[in-house]
């Protein structure tokens, strides 16, 4: 992320955001809690397929499409959006396939 997003990566850091403990839930969780159910069962399907790569690449899609409100927003909003309301909202915005794509 650092490479890909670095004004997003500097924008989390700079809100007391750590990366990896930001995202820690929505990797354990592959997500599921995040999307609809229909959504959350070929995720689960490419994960079995592909390992945490296509895990990796989903949230970096997320990152990339919402990158305006991510650097919007500052302190618990932010933290509150990067923990849940990112992936809500693309899930509930994009089909997975293009996400993925």
């Amino acid at each position: 992320m650092r490479n890909e997003f670095p004004k997003v990566y500097q924008h989390l850091t700079s809100n007391f955001l750590e990366v990896y403990g930001t995202f820690s839930s929505l990797f354990m969780t592959l997500f599921v809690y995040t999307c609809p159910f229909e959504q959350a069962a070929r995720l689960f399907e490419l994960f079995i397929i592909d390992g945490e790569m296509v895990l990796i690449k989903l949230l970096l899609r997320m990152i990339e499409v919402k990158e305006k409100k991510i650097l919007s927003l500052q302190d618990m909003e932010l933290q509150q959006y990067m923990l849940m309301g990112l992936a809500k909202e693309c899930t509930s915005q994009f089909q997975l396939a293009k996400l993925l794509d």
